[in-house]
């Protein structure tokens, strides 16, 4: 388990290894939020900070757009034919990228709203 302002994990429930996330749960200031979205779990996380948006990937290649203000899954796609791997978003939060299992990278516009593919 993580808290904010503590660089290192303050307990870990369960020993690391083959484990996967199925549901997210954030407490900050009491408020407390759910989010199940990836039926086999998720396999990576980015946070996009000015718009306060979640990005999630799972294994089976979708990618899920979580807006924490309103407490509500914003949209889901499927970006890759194979598990997520990463998820970054670049500093101006125009455009974020995702890697796949195979080798894949692909460029989403993140501006539009949309699962809009810039490159592949």
């Amino acid at each position: 388990m993580f808290e904010w302002g503590h660089s290192q994990q303050i307990i870990c429930f369960r020993s690391p290894g083959n484990s996967r996330v199925t549901r997210i749960r954030f407490n900050h200031q009491g408020n407390k939020v759910t989010f199940c979205c990836h039926e086999s779990g998720a396999t990576v996380l980015s946070m996009v900070q000015r718009r306060q948006l979640l990005l999630t990937g799972g294994r089976k290649g979708w990618v899920t757009i979580l807006e924490l203000p309103h407490r509500h899954q914003r949209q889901s796609f499927l970006a890759h034919d194979s598990p997520v791997k990463a998820l970054a978003v670049d500093p101006t939060e125009d455009c974020f990228i995702s890697g796949s299992a195979e080798g894949n990278i692909k460029v989403f516009l993140s501006a539009r709203g949309d699962d809009s593919m810039r490159y592949s």
